[in-house]
Parts: structure tokens; sequence; C-alpha cells
């Protein structure tokens, strides 16, 4: 009878409006700290979108320094601006697990007041183990997801330190262009590089331990915050997400950077052949195609880790290739042009000498005119094989074009 009672008094108590009341702020406690939760997780995103832009902002290229100062003064206060969003919430969220402990400690209290946990229905003793739960894990995430705070500040120090130093080392490297070239002086520059190097580790080892250890820490907080129903920010697959983001949009604008190159580099080695093969002189080639091995050289160097890549090798080699046959053209053309002064003075010479012979038939100069005879051979054999070499190099390029025409066409079809 006495077990009866009590269980029926229990259930008086459940089923009343003031424990109702009691229940109802609970959930209203966990709601909010759910919703904390969540608005930590923007932040966090907020702040590694900013940090994304900055990174941009540093790489991309400004014709004014003081412009891409303020660009980046703003990205940093947008992270700033983040942080403090999310150190925020994360107070707020501390409290509230504070709050929602108490709570679920007076409602374990109460249920527990007068009877045994054997003497409970299973639907009591189910809500009962669902409270409990709720204090140990209110309990345990409060301290957690300061440490994992505590971690994560660690974390973005290392970071900044790992900026400042790279920054020195850029600073070093411009003004070791201009500075004095001894041996002495290399040794030195190189001597301040390796401590840069060394400090540049030991920050990214600090970071890197930081990030694992919050991690860990989190991992160990998720079943805390499953009983909850909250979903923990993780700051490092965020990151990782992000940075994955930044390096595909990384390589698709090192894609449309490598077309437009590659077709401007196939647009000009066309127009070249189209005027040479319309009688373009030499003289007016050459200057027409002054820079194309500049331009050659720069797109090979510029997209060289691209080039490992077979399709993108196979878009781009009939183009270089032509390219290169056009120079070797060119340069075969130019030899030519001076081959042929080469051999017009060397007519000269043998007139000069066979007028010699004429007025002067006893004079040495008939050895001369010989000589002057085998060098003209030579020079027409050698002007024969320069312009075999020139008419074979323009008519490879003209076939390689055509294949790069068929290349960067099948390129363009949907596929």
């Amino acid at each position: 009878m006495t077990r009866l009672f009590v269980g029926l008094a229990l259930l008086v108590m459940l089923a009343s409006p003031a424990y109702a009341a009691l229940q109802g702020a609970g959930e209203a406690l966990r709601q909010k700290a759910a919703e904390l939760a969540v608005q930590q997780r923007e932040c966090v995103k907020s702040g590694l979108a900013a940090e994304q832009l900055r990174q941009e902002i540093l790489k991309k290229p400004y014709s004014s320094p003081l412009a891409q100062r303020e660009d980046e003064e703003r990205a940093v206060g947008e992270i700033e601006k983040a942080l403090a969003c999310a150190r925020q919430a994360e107070d707020a969220l501390e409290k509230t697990l504070g709050a929602l402990e108490m709570r679920c400690q007076t409602d374990v209290d109460q249920m527990r007041a007068g009877t045994e946990v054997a003497a409970m229905a299973p639907d009591q003793r189910a809500r009962l183990e669902e409270t409990v739960a709720c204090v140990k894990a209110a309990r345990e995430l409060r301290p957690g997801l300061k440490r994992a705070q505590t971690l994560a500040d660690q974390a973005r120090q290392c970071d900044l330190e790992i900026r400042k130093v790279e920054q020195a080392m850029e600073k070093e490297a411009k003004a070791g262009e201009y500075a004095d070239a001894g041996a002495g002086a290399a040794r030195a520059r190189e001597d301040d590089r390796a401590v840069h190097e060394e400090k540049r580790q030991q920050y990214l080892q600090c970071a890197r331990v930081a990030r694992s250890q919050q991690a860990q820490l989190k991992a160990s907080l998720k079943p805390y915050a499953k009983d909850l129903k909250i979903a923990l920010v993780d700051e490092n697959q965020e990151a990782l997400t992000a940075q994955q983001r930044l390096q595909e949009e990384e390589r698709k604008a090192q894609l449309q950077y490598f077309t437009d190159d590659l077709l401007a580099l196939h647009l000009r080695v066309t127009k070249l052949l189209e005027r040479q093969g319309a009688g373009i002189g030499q003289d007016e080639l050459s200057i027409q195609s002054h820079g194309l091995k500049e331009q050659l050289d720069r797109f090979r160097n510029q997209y060289f880790a691209l080039f490992q890549e077979v399709r993108l090798r196979a878009l781009a080699t009939p183009v270089l290739s032509a390219a290169d046959a056009l120079l070797k053209g060119v340069a075969a053309w130019q030899a030519e042009t001076a081959e042929r002064e080469h051999l017009a003075f060397l007519v000269s010479e043998l007139q000069t000498a066979r007028v010699a012979i004429r007025d002067d038939p006893e004079s040495s100069n008939a050895g001369l005119e010989k000589q002057h005879q085998l060098n003209i051979k030579a020079s027409r054999r050698y002007l024969a094989r320069l312009l075999e070499e020139r008419t074979a190099q323009f008519q490879k390029a003209r076939q390689l074009a055509k294949r790069a025409d068929d290349a960067i066409a099948a390129a363009a079809t949907p596929r």
C-alpha cells in the first residue's frame, strides 16, 4: 500500500501545473542552448568567409598598396566582428547550460523525492533517466566548450604569428633582390631565412597541436551534445570546408587564366602565320613576332604544374609546339638573310680578287680567288639548308596550329 500510495503521489506531482511549468522551463532552456549553438556556427562561418576574403586580397594584384591595405583592414574588421559574435554566443551558451544544469538537477531532486526508482512506472523512469542525462550533459559541456574555445583562440594566435613570420620573409626576400650580392651578405640572408623558417615551423606545429586537441575534445563532447539536441560547431571541419572551397575557386580561376592565355598565344601564332603566308618580309615578321618567345616562356613557367595533367598537356602541346616551330622558322629566316649578305660580301671579294689577278697575274691573289670560290660554295650550301629549314618549320607550325584548332574546338564541345 505504501509503495502504491507513493507512486500515486508521484503521478499527481508529475501531472500538476507547477511541474508542467518546470518542465516547460527546462525545454525552453534546451531550445535556447540549441539556438545559441546555431548562432555560434553562423558566426564561425562568417569569420571563415572573411578570412578567405583576406587571403584572396593578399594574393590579388593591386595597382595601389594603399587600396590593398584598406581592403585587408576591412576584411580583418569582419574577422574580428565574427570572432566577437562567436565569443558572445559561446558565453551565452555557457550561462544557458549552467541554468539548464540547475533546472534539470531540480527536476531530478523533485522526481526522486519520497520514492524509489524501482517503484516508478517505466515512463517515469525513462523521464528520470533523460533528466539525469541532461544534468550530466550540461555539466560536462560547460567546461568542455570553454576549453575548446581556448584551444581555438590558441590556434588562431599561432596562425597570426605564422602570417607575421611569412610577411617578414617576403619583405626580406624583396629587399634581397637589391642587396649586396657578396658571398658574406648572401650567407647572412640565408641564415635569416633559416631562422624565420624555424619559427614558422614552430608556429605551424603549435596550430596543428591546438586544432588536434580541439577536435579530440569536441569528439568527446558530442554524445553529451546529442543528449541535449545541440549541434556543436566543428571549427576544424568548417575551416576544412572553407579551405576546400577556396582551393576549388582558385583551381577554376587558374584554369580560366590558363585557357585565356593559351587562346591568346594561339591567336598570335595564327595571325603571324597568316601574315607570313601573305608575303610579309622577314624584317617585318621578326618585328611582329617580337615578344612571342617571352610570352611562350612565361606561359610555360606560370602553368608548369598544370602541364602535369594529361588533359591540359594534350590541349596545350599543339599550341606551344606551333609557337616553337614558328620561332624556329623566323630564326632560320633571319639567319638566311644574314647569310645572303655574307654571300654578297664573298662575291664582292671574289670580284676584287679577279680584278687584282687581271692587273697582276703573278700576284698572290690567285690563291685568294680559289679560297673565295670555296667560301661561296659553302655559303650557298648553307643558304640551301636554311631555306629548307625555314620552309619546313613554317609548314610544321601551320600543321600544329591546325591541330591546335581541332583540340580547342573539341575541348569547347559539351560532352
